[in-house]
């Protein structure tokens, strides 16, 4: 009886064993899935976060190389800036330079070159570059040159010719003042007959006409046309030496004066005040260089030519 219940219940125990083996196996199988499940996550988010870390050093790469690009881009810019700023200003002392040198090649002032020249230095200097040493000292060296040439004051003197035409123009034309020497008496009573006849036609004659003897050759008395015509002359010559005082042409200028002192030598009475202060005027103006020697701004043309061409 207790064999056969034995083995009753032996299979009982096998089928228990089975189930709860199944079971064990299922939970098995169901922990491996959740856990494979959990692991497939993982590894999912894993690769989305190695694809967001790749996606941003990309990102940051690509923002590295801009920020460099732009970097240079500003380098570059600046570079180009600040050499475009330097090329015009030296634009504008070559400028200033050439406009000096017209100006003394036109022979006016050379007080308005060296301000030209001083000018043209002050925009070397602002640059602060010592490549452009050899120009700066080109400028100066020009520029003391000039200050210590001679200077011709071409307004004065135009003022003071000028002035001689007017004064000319309201001197009244006065005949000079001639020596008189009458005619020589017959003094001896006791010459002849003859010589008492001519005494007395001398006598008659001079009643009639005046007899005067002069040093000096005597000029005739102008007339109103002569005069007119006088003093028109005396403007064109004084005109040509205006004219011979702007352009610098010193032998015109002189000649002109000459002339202008003959005219007025010619006309007037040499006694008079107001003549001899012109006639001294006007040596003074003969006296007066209107072309001296200019010294030539040929350093500082070479010097900008080397950094300007």
């Amino acid at each position: 009886m207790t064999e056969k219940t034995t083995i009753k219940n032996k299979p009982k125990k096998l089928s228990i064993m089975k189930t709860i083996t199944t079971i064990i196996i299922i939970l098995l199988l169901l922990g491996l899935g959740a856990l494979g499940w959990q692991a497939y996550n993982n590894q999912k988010q894993l690769n989305i976060l190695q694809t967001d870390v790749q996606q941003t050093q990309t990102s940051l790469t690509q923002q590295t190389d801009s920020l460099q690009t732009t970097q240079d881009k500003l380098a570059k810019f600046t570079k180009i800036s600040a050499y475009s700023n330097k090329q015009w200003i030296l634009a504008d002392v070559k400028y200033l330079i050439n406009l000096a040198d017209i100006n003394l090649a036109a022979g006016t002032n050379t007080a308005t070159a060296i301000k030209l020249l001083q000018m043209a230095d002050k925009h070397v200097m602002s640059l602060n570059d010592l490549t452009l040493n050899d120009l700066h000292r080109a400028l100066v060296t020009d520029i003391i040159n000039l200050q210590a040439a001679p200077t011709v004051d071409i307004s004065g003197i135009i003022i003071r010719i000028g002035a001689i035409n007017n004064q000319v123009s309201q001197v009244k034309f006065i005949p000079r003042t001639i020596e008189e020497h009458q005619v020589q008496k017959l003094q001896d009573q006791n010459k002849s007959l003859w010589h008492r006849i001519c005494h007395n036609t001398l006598t008659i004659l001079k009643n009639i006409f005046v007899l005067r003897h002069h040093d000096t050759q005597i000029q005739p008395i102008l007339t109103n046309v002569e005069q007119e015509y006088l003093l028109q002359n005396i403007d064109l010559t004084l005109g040509q030496a205006k004219w011979a005082v702007l352009h610098r042409e010193p032998a015109i200028y002189t000649a002109a004066l000459q002339k202008t002192t003959q005219l007025i030598k010619y006309g007037f009475s040499h006694n008079m005040d107001a003549i001899q202060n012109i006639l001294k005027t006007l040596q003074e103006l003969q006296n007066i260089n209107v072309s001296p020697k200019v010294p030539t701004i040929d350093a500082s043309k070479q010097a900008i030519a080397k950094v300007a061409p």
